[in-house]
This record gives structure tokens, sequence and C-alpha cells, in this order.
């Protein structure tokens, strides 16, 4: 009978136990969730500002381009206007070309 209780009780301990490691994993669990979250969201807010800013500055470089090919002070197809497309091109780093065309291609 007291070897019995004695099992009981020792089962019981390590029941216990073995709920207090379930819950801290858990609980470790879901903190790691919510920092990673976290993590991804700042990841992806920076991201998004970066190709905002990116698009911006490309805007402005096409708008001053059209500008000036409106009033004539770009003339395509020069030595001039080839560097001044290269220079513009260069300031903005995730572009690759800026290619000027007219209505006929």
């Amino acid at each position: 009978m007291l070897a019995t209780r004695l099992v009981l009780v020792v089962l019981l301990v390590e029941l216990l136990v073995a709920a207090a490691v379930a819950l801290g994993l858990w609980t470790l669990r879901r903190q790691t969730l919510d920092a990673e979250q976290r993590h991804l969201s700042s990841l992806a807010g920076a991201m998004a500002a970066q190709a905002e800013a990116t698009l911006d500055a490309a805007g402005a470089a096409l708008m001053a381009t059209r500008d000036e090919l409106a009033e004539g002070l770009l003339t395509p197809g020069t030595r001039s206007a080839d560097a001044l497309l290269r220079a513009r091109i260069a300031a903005l780093p995730r572009f690759r070309s800026l290619v000027v065309v007219d209505l006929g291609g």
C-alpha cells in the first residue's frame, strides 16, 4: 500500500514536471514566432520604403527627361543625350538601362 502511494506520488510529480516542460515549450514557441513576425514585418517595411524611394527617383528622372525632350533641351541619339541618360541611370542602382523612344519607336 505504501509502495503504491509512493509510485503514485512519483508519477504525479513526473506528470507535473512534464506539464511544466510542455507549457514552457509552448510559451517559447509562441515567443519565437512573435519575434520572427516582428522581424519579418520590419524587413518588409524597409524593403517597401526602399522600393518606393527607388521608384520615386526613377519617376523624377523620367519626368525630367520628358520635360527636356519637350523643351528641345535634349536631342535623342546625340553624345550629350547618351551621356546624360547614362548618368541618370547610374544614379538609379536598381535599373539597368534607360531608353528614349519617340512615337515611331
